[in-house]
């Protein structure tokens, strides 16, 4: 009985510290897949980015690398939030560009399929109804 109250009262004393460690993986675990989907992001946009906004993310993924490497999970979190608003920022940056743009998507996008004007107004009749 001593031991399980030894046992229950340790768990206890340390489920804070528990929580701060669970709490601060979370954290770090979403700053690095928080990178990981940036970059992916700027690989996969390239051609589409514009210099200013790439760089920008470039920075804050760079930021959010660095605070990894560190033990302060507060300057983890402010990086990583800092990086999520500048994916936020690019992502907007390159939807109102492809918007403006009507040739942003190939161009057929639009609706224009070959021989789309070819189309024939006809009335089907059933030949057995007309014979009674």
């Amino acid at each position: 009985d001593d031991e399980i109250d030894k046992m229950v009262r340790d768990a206890e004393a340390h489920a804070e510290e528990d929580r701060r460690r669970r709490e601060a993986a979370e954290t770090r675990n979403m700053a690095d897949s928080l990178v990981y989907r940036a970059e992916k992001l700027l690989d996969e946009e390239a051609a589409e980015a514009d210099a200013e906004g790439a760089a920008d993310l470039r920075a804050k993924m760079e930021a959010t690398r660095s605070a990894l490497e560190g033990d302060d999970v507060a300057t983890v979190e402010t990086a990583a939030n800092d990086l999520q608003q500048a994916v936020e920022s690019f992502v907007s940056a390159m939807y109102a560009r492809a918007t403006q743009s009507p040739d942003a998507e190939g161009g057929a996008a639009g609706g224009d399929a070959p021989g789309g004007d070819d189309v024939i107004d006809a009335e089907i009749l059933d030949e057995d109804e007309d014979d009674s």
